[in-house]
């Protein structure tokens, strides 16, 4: 039996939960700051998802919707992991000329780290086998000798040398 795991490419404000309970309520956006004692700018900066939704504001929104503070924290933070996550994907798409170093290569072709036809996503492969976060802490880790394999055996089929 497979399970199938919901992961969109996609993201939505925890805003949009909110004006859709609105909707279903008959409520207004200015009713509803009144309520949670904030401006009905506020309000409506959550809603549009230029405003995050903070800890203090989830807990005020259980009180007034019966919706779980939790539900309301962890959608904001699905949300901004997400607008992360498109962010970092386009640094790693950017840093894609470092898969031609020659370390870089050689690890590839080795067959240590799975060969992606998406550039970011084989930057990110690459990063995650050196246990470095950045290309940029790559070639300083790189600098300093401080690239330290995930195993003795692989740093021997790739450096030819024994640790």
């Amino acid at each position: 039996m497979s399970t199938l795991i919901f992961d969109p490419d996609y993201t939505s404000p925890p805003g949009d939960t909110l004006e859709e309970w609105l909707e279903e309520h008959g409520m207004s956006q200015l009713q509803l700051a009144t309520r949670l004692g904030m401006s009905k700018k506020t309000v409506n900066q959550i809603i549009q998802g230029v405003a995050p939704l903070t800890l203090e504001t989830a807990e005020k929104l259980e009180l007034v919707t019966g919706i779980t503070a939790s539900f309301w924290a962890t959608r904001e933070a699905n949300h901004q992991r997400r607008k992360l996550q498109a962010r970092m994907r386009q640094a790693l798409a950017e840093e894609a000329e470092w898969l031609k170093e020659p370390a870089v290569k050689k690890l590839i072709k080795s067959g240590l780290v799975t060969r992606y036809s998406d550039k970011a996503e084989q930057v990110r492969a690459c990063l995650k086998y050196y246990h470095c976060a950045s290309v940029g802490a790559w070639r300083e880790a790189s600098r300093k000798n401080l690239l330290v394999s995930t195993s003795a055996a692989s740093a021997v089929k790739l450096s030819g040398k024994r640790t």
